[in-house]
């Protein structure tokens, strides 16, 4: 689920008109430790623009509902940064306005392609199912990252269904 996750948000990424991230002048970053602030530094550093998109890596839990409904929850985050003027709070405020704006951007375009009975994510013909619970989701500001990054940042869940494919195991008899 990793590619499929990393992957819809970088089409995010490049489709959004705010972002338009390019392999040649990177908008998207992908954070696979979000407790080590260097790989924010890093990538922020290595932005050919901004706003960026930094998507963290997701944690996951499973469940089972009444009827025997298996479901993986994943927990995703992803914070939006944009350039200001060291310390001028006119352009730092307007950098958490753009960046609240098109995090709900991605919020609601989520919503279009996940709620209401879930979406598909097509990776190469490996399709997988996604729900998305979009409620009290809140949008929290950052910064300063780097000094001069200002944005917010928002937690959101997936719901997956489990299926026997995503736990084959060929286990032994001598249970």
């Amino acid at each position: 689920m990793i590619t499929h996750y990393r992957t819809y948000f970088e089409r995010l990424a490049k489709n959004h008109p705010d972002i338009l991230h390019e392999d040649d002048n990177r908008a998207f970053f992908y954070i696979k430790d979000k407790y080590n602030i260097k790989a924010f530094d890093d990538a922020i550093k290595s932005a050919g623009k901004t706003p960026a998109l930094l998507l963290e890596r997701y944690t996951s839990d499973a469940s089972a509902n009444k009827n025997n409904n298996r479901f993986r929850h994943f927990n995703g985050r992803f914070s939006l940064l944009c350039s200001t003027e060291a310390g001028d709070e006119s352009t730092i405020e307007a950098a958490e306005i753009k960046a609240e704006n098109i995090i709900l951007s991605i919020l609601v375009k989520m919503l279009e392609d996940f709620g209401n009975g879930g979406g598909l994510i097509d990776i190469d013909g490996d399709i997988r199912q996604v729900f998305y619970d979009f409620e009290e989701l809140p949008i929290d500001p950052i910064g300063p990252v780097l000094v001069k990054y200002y944005g917010a940042t928002v937690g959101f869940k997936w719901r997956c269904p489990l299926t026997a494919s995503d736990t084959a195991v060929d286990w032994q008899n001598n249970v």
